[in-house]
């Protein structure tokens, strides 16, 4: 058993002798030529910036008067010449009664249908949500939150919800268009 740890051993240091002695040629050298890149500020070179994709913080909440088990939340058109990214959408919810089973979600106002979620049942008469979703509406339409619960809602209370993400300067850099 010594032999063969001893001829392992022997092996690796002579593994690391071939690797240490490796020729000075087998490293890169430096270039002989050099490259000047020119970027003139007419006619620039296309870049872009990992760290700030020309995204602006967006947070909007928006209240409701509740209509029985219905409430619709009406945000702020998106702007001209950005699109709006909707990561997170949360809600604030009181019932005239304690029973409701859970709430169904659906935000819509973008050309590609909407974005649909169930909220969880109600607690001592109130439900939360707070939900991830990616949705995005462009310029000039309207962020349309829909919300259904299966229970009363508290008519005398204002509804809150707030929608997260980011708005997209479409101006710096040209936004994609969104794909089907």
């Amino acid at each position: 058993m010594l032999t063969l740890y001893r001829n392992f051993g022997l092996a690796a240091l002579a593994s690391l002798a071939t690797i240490a002695s490796a020729s000075p040629g087998a490293l890169a050298d430096k270039p002989v030529d050099q490259v000047n890149v020119v970027n003139p500020a007419a006619n620039p070179l296309p870049t872009r910036s990992v760290d700030d994709p020309g995204r602006i913080p967006y947070q909007e909440s928006q209240f409701c008067l509740a209509m029985a088990a219905t409430c619709t939340f009406n945000f702020s058109p998106v702007p001209q010449g950005y699109r709006l990214v909707v990561q997170h959408i949360s809600g604030d919810l009181r019932l005239a009664n304690a029973n409701a089973s859970g709430v169904a979600v659906q935000l819509s106002g973008g050309i590609l249908g909407h974005s649909s979620f169930i909220g969880p049942p109600s607690l001592l008469g109130e439900t939360l949500f707070d939900q991830r979703v990616l949705y995005y509406i462009d310029a000039g339409s309207t962020p349309t939150l829909n919300i259904l619960v299966d229970a009363r809602l508290d008519q005398t209370i204002q509804q809150e919800a707030t929608l997260f993400g980011y708005l997209l300067d479409c101006t710096a850099s040209p936004c994609a268009p969104i794909a089907p």
